[in-house]
Parts: structure tokens; C-alpha cells; sequence
């Protein structure tokens, strides 16, 4: 591939990155409805596109068809403005939904919900009506329909009505305790797995990468250099995605191995991979995480983490 056609590559990326934008906007206003969609959009630009035409810049530099400094400069400051541009939004739509979340604040400032009668009435916008009296006072002084409403048909001592009505009203009291019963077996069962989460969690060091949280972060790597290394991430990997929840993934060979180095020698005082951070805490490498995975206590750990699609 020539420098010319990396520069129409990279203006299609820039194109993907407007309309990746422009569907961010569409998420908020739509109430999160098809927040899945912008994830998945979002992960394919930022792992296939960037990665391709880094290693094309590569090639195209090692074939020497680029021969002036100012050509190379201007490629590659153009192929970083993209990957800036494409790890923010990553960053801004997989750390939580926070940005979403602001905006659906101000959507629903701009287009508040219509008022229903329920709501006038509790603001006292319109009068609380005293509901009708179901026995209106010339009911009452009418001697003759008053005594019409006492006789019961010949035959009858009016017992199975009064039976009636109490098995139904058994009935409703039964099924309303169900359901009580059922909604705080739910509660409990979540709030046990919440704090069985947390305690476990409380039991590693908090060390918390930058948009670590709330979500999972594992520095990794997916080139080919020492075996043990990727043999060793790409079965951390595997176990997180068979949990099936999202995960921002850090690849320590990237255009961005600087950053991310440093951001491990922030945290741990060495760079490691795997590495992997939940909820602000690390967790360890692959010893760790394989240990947890076969205790059953890693799903524990990964409790409330937002599931991935697809």
C-alpha cells in the first residue's frame, strides 16, 4: 500500500469517527436505546482500523517509499489525530455510562414527561375530588327501598354470597403475599451477591487505572513475541470473555504502549502482563485469575460488571 492510499483510508476513518459521534447524540436523545450498537461500533474502529493502518505506516516506512521527513511527519500526525480521537470515544463509551447518563439529564430537562392527573393533583395544580357517596341521603330516608335492599330471595339465607366473596378476597390476600414474598427473595439474592462481591474485592489492594472504577481492565498484549507471555493473556482473555461481560482491553504493543507502560509502573512499580484491575482493584495475573476462575469466586468478583453483546 502507497502513502496515498493510507490517506484515503484515513479519511474514511475520519468519517467513521463524525458518524460515531453523530450516533453517540442519537443514544442519549433516543433514552440508551441503542447504546449495544454504539459499543460494538466503537470496539471495530478502535482494534481493527487503527491497528491495520498503524502496521501499513510501518511497512510503508521500512519500504523507504517514504523519503522526506515532512511526508512522514505529516502521515503519522495525521494517523495519531485518529487514534486520539477514536481512544476517547472509547474510553467515553466502555469506562461506565456516565456520558450517556448526562445526557439523557439535559434530555430530559429539554422534554420533560407530561404531567399526569395523579401529579396535579399531588402538586394541588387542580382540587382533590371527594369521591360520591354510594348511599345519597334520599336513599336513605326512602322507607320502602330500604326494606327492598334487606329481603333476600325465598330459599336462600344469603350465606353462599358472603362464602363467595371471602374466598376471593382470600384468594387476592394469598396472591398479594406471593409476590411480596417473591420481590424480597429477589432483593435479598442481589444484595447477598453485592456484598459477597464486595468482600471479596476488599481482599486485594486498591490500585485503580485511569477509568477503573466501575468496569474491568486488563493489560494485555496480542503480538507474538515471548510464547509464555501470550500463551499466558490470551487465557485470561478467554476466561473473562466466557463470563461474558465488557472489558476494556490495554495492549501494551499498540501506538499507545508508552502510556500504558507508565501507567503500569504507576500502579505496580513494574510493568506485568497480564494484569488484570475490577472495580478499582488488581487482581492479579494469570496464576490469579485462573485460581479464582476454578474457585468459582471470579463470577463473584465480576458481580454488576455490564454484560457484552453479541
Amino acid at each position: 500500500m502507497d502513502s496515498g492510499k493510507l490517506e484515503e483510508k484515513l479519511k474514511l476513518l475520519s468519517e467513521k469517527v463524525v458518524a460515531l459521534k453523530h450516533l453517540r447524540d442519537e443514544v442519549a436523545k433516543s433514552g440508551g436505546r441503542g447504546m449495544e450498537e454504539w459499543f460494538k461500533k466503537v470496539d471495530e474502529v478502535s482494534l481493527l482500523e487503527l491497528d491495520e493502518m498503524q502496521k501499513e505506516l510501518n511497512e510503508i516506512k521500512g519500504r523507504g517509499q517514504i523519503t522526506t521527513f515532512n511526508a512522514r511527519r505529516h502521515l503519522k500526525n495525521k494517523l495519531q489525530k485518529r487514534i486520539n480521537v477514536v481512544r476517547d470515544l472509547e474510553k467515553e463509551g466502555k469506562s461506565s455510562t456516565e456520558v450517556i447518563h448526562a445526557s439523557l439529564k439535559e434530555v430530559t430537562k429539554k422534554y420533560p414527561r407530561p404531567f399526569s392527573h395523579a401529579d396535579l393533583m399531588l402538586q394541588k395544580k387542580i382540587p382533590v375530588m371527594t369521591p360520591p357517596n354510594p348511599f345519597p341521603s334520599w336513599l336513605l330516608t326512602n322507607s320502602s327501598m330500604l326494606s327492598s335492599l334487606d329481603e333476600i330471595p325465598e330459599g336462600t339465607d344469603g350465606s353462599s354470597h358472603e362464602e363467595g366473596f371471602r374466598e376471593r378476597e382470600e384468594d387476592s390476600i394469598i396472591h398479594e403475599e406471593i409476590e411480596a414474598t417473591e420481590q424480597k427473595s429477589t432483593s435479598s439474592v442481589h444484595f447477598d451477591e453485592a456484598r459477597e462481591s464486595e468482600k471479596i474485592l476488599e481482599s486485594f489492594d486498591k490500585k485503580c487505572p485511569l477509568g477503573g472504577e466501575s468496569s474491568v481492565i486488563l493489560y494485555t498484549t496480542r503480538m507474538r513475541g515471548v510464547r509464555k507471555t501470550f500463551e499466558e493473556c490470551n487465557n485470561v482473555r478467554r476466561i473473562l470473555e466466557s463470563h461474558g461481560i465488557v472489558m476494556i482491553e490495554r495492549d501494551l504493543f499498540t501506538e499507545w504502549d508508552e502510556v500504558y507502560k507508565q501507567q503500569l509502573k504507576n500502579l505496580l512499580g513494574r510493568v506485568q502482563i497480564p494484569a488484570l484491575f475490577v472495580k478499582g482493584r488488581f487482581i492479579g495475573g494469570a496464576k490469579e485469575v485462573s485460581s479464582l476462575n476454578e474457585e468459582g469466586k471470579l463470577d463473584i468478583l465480576l458481580y454488576g460488571i455490564p454484560k457484552a453483546t453479541g
